[in-house]
């Protein structure tokens, strides 16, 4: 909750949580932002996809809890742009469709 309450603290549009997003990377955080669901869930997708992107790439998540706003989103989509020379061009998009239809085959 405190790096939430940071980041509302320093976020107050699209525009600013693309600036934190460069900040964050300058700085070498990298994080994301993703609202977590239920605890009962940890072993199921998407909990699976959060801990391999922790593990596999050193991005940090920040759990929102059951919060979605706007501005986690304009700060994960620019965070994840900067971490191309990082990680590949579509790592974490493409992880993340793998990963949902091994959960959720046709």
């Amino acid at each position: 909750m405190k790096e939430m309450r940071h980041f509302f603290s320093t976020v107050d549009s699209c525009e600013s949580a693309i600036s934190k997003a460069e900040t964050d990377h300058n700085k070498g955080e990298f994080k994301m932002y993703f609202s977590s669901g239920f605890d009962a869930y940890e072993n199921k997708f998407p909990f699976t996809f959060y801990k391999r992107i922790e593990e596999q790439y050193g991005i940090e998540i920040i759990y929102t809890g059951d919060v979605g706003h706007p501005y986690f989103s304009c700060y994960n989509l620019k965070m994840d742009s900067l971490l191309i020379e990082k990680i590949g061009y579509k790592t974490i998009e493409n992880l993340y469709k793998a990963m949902h239809r091994e959960q959720y085959p046709d």
